[in-house]
């Protein structure tokens, strides 16, 4: 079965490449750019894991995230990304909230594609130590 990813980041061209790339990749991916559009398509789309920016035009991203976890359908895991700046601090709000991984923007195609696989379960533990700083 395709696992489905959901990208919501207010970047359209920055979430259509990310789309591009994992869709290269074998995911079925869907893309929208609000935190409304995200908990709609979240729950009738049922994606395995989610991408996306804290920096949301209608929420904060983190508010986005609590909501995604508290939801009871919702069993998807999280990749946070963000652009520069504060980066800590953006790293740690993140985490306790309860990201799964936190990535600066720019990133390499790979490092995501590894975390991606990995989270959604195409990447065994073994397999992940071998790959080390990718992840």
């Amino acid at each position: 079965m395709v696992k489905k990813i959901l990208i919501v980041d207010k970047d359209v061209d920055h979430s259509q490449q990310m789309a591009s790339q994992l869709a290269s990749r074998g995911y079925d991916v869907s893309c929208v750019h609000d935190a409304k559009q995200g908990f709609v398509t979240m729950e009738t789309y049922m994606p395995d894991l989610i991408v996306m920016d804290p920096d949301l035009p209608d929420t904060n991203g983190y508010d986005f995230l609590d909501s995604a976890r508290r939801s009871a359908s919702w069993r998807a895991f999280v990749v946070v990304t963000t652009l520069g700046g504060e980066f800590l601090k953006k790293e740690l709000e993140a985490y306790e909230r309860k990201a799964d991984y936190f990535i600066e923007k720019p990133f390499r195609p790979a490092r995501l594609f590894t975390i991606v696989d990995y989270l959604i379960g195409n990447i065994t533990d073994d397999e992940r130590e071998r790959l080390g700083s990718l992840i």
